[in-house]
């Protein structure tokens, strides 16, 4: 369920930046700080090219991270209702299908946070006032909403209809 929308904000990620990129000055401004003393400036292309690494990078370590589960040995992974989860084959796939889901899950809250600070530092750089902040603010709720999830996921323990 989680796949094709984690897909989707991978893919919206890149757009905005391919978007934002095409409208950029040559020397970009990102703002670290509300004053003047607290802006880096940096090439149009050298600017895409970091985000886009940046993006593919961290969605690479979650990939690699959420499919890494079934290799690690039990004690490192820690659920509630440990035991249950652990105590057949057919809850250990479901175990770490839901690990890979809740990964990227994160990822995804990942995903909109790095968009919306790239149409940030957009509206930015163009004469075009928008507020984009609200988006931020969304995408950090978004990943706080995926830590707690970890609860919803793991703590009813595997389903029974799908042990048989």
């Amino acid at each position: 369920m989680i796949r094709p929308l984690w897909a989707i904000s991978l893919l919206a990620t890149l757009a905005v930046n391919v978007l934002a990129y095409a409208y950029y000055p040559d020397t970009v401004n990102i703002f670290f700080f509300t004053d003047e003393n607290g802006s880096f400036y940096m090439g149009k292309e050298a600017f895409f090219w970091f985000v886009s690494g940046v993006v593919l990078f961290i969605n690479l370590l979650f990939n690699i991270m959420g499919r890494s589960f079934a290799g690690l040995p039990r004690s490192f992974i820690r659920v509630p209702r440990r035991k249950t989860w652990f105590s057949t084959r057919q809850t250990r796939k479901q175990l770490y299908l839901k690990l890979k889901e809740w990964v990227r899950g994160i990822a995804l809250s990942v995903n909109l946070f790095i968009a919306a600070l790239v149409a940030n530092i957009y509206s930015i750089n163009s004469d075009i006032p928008s507020n984009v902040g609200w988006i931020i603010w969304l995408s950090g709720l978004i990943f706080l909403l995926f830590v707690l999830l970890f609860f919803v996921f793991f703590l009813p323990g595997p389903s029974t209809e799908e042990q048989g």
